[in-house]
């Protein structure tokens, strides 16, 4: 499969958001786990280690994908046929499936 620059770059960007979603869910588990443990418990301790490296991550993905969509507002045309192209792709993948 061969794609151009901006597909590959918009894709990354899905991806981003998907990582920022993934690191929500992250932070869900570690809060879960900080709260089920005292405070001064090695659980606890290691909740808030994985809480602070995990939203360390998520700013950095969260500044990155900024970034990159403010780039990408400069080309709509690209963007719409790239929306257009996904959606097709979902039909296509909605319909292999069934």
């Amino acid at each position: 499969m061969s794609r151009n620059l901006f597909d590959v770059a918009y894709a990354s960007l899905d991806d981003l958001y998907e990582i920022q979603d993934a690191f929500k869910q992250m932070d869900a588990v570690f809060e879960v786990l900080a709260s089920k443990y005292p405070a001064g418990s090695l659980a606890n301790d290691l909740a808030q280690l994985g809480q602070a490296v995990n939203n360390d991550w998520a700013t950095k993905a969260a500044q990155w994908a900024e970034c990159l969509d403010d780039e990408l507002d400069g080309f709509p045309v690209e963007a719409q046929a790239y929306i257009q192209k996904s959606l097709r792709r979902e039909v296509l993948r909605a319909g292999s499936t069934q």
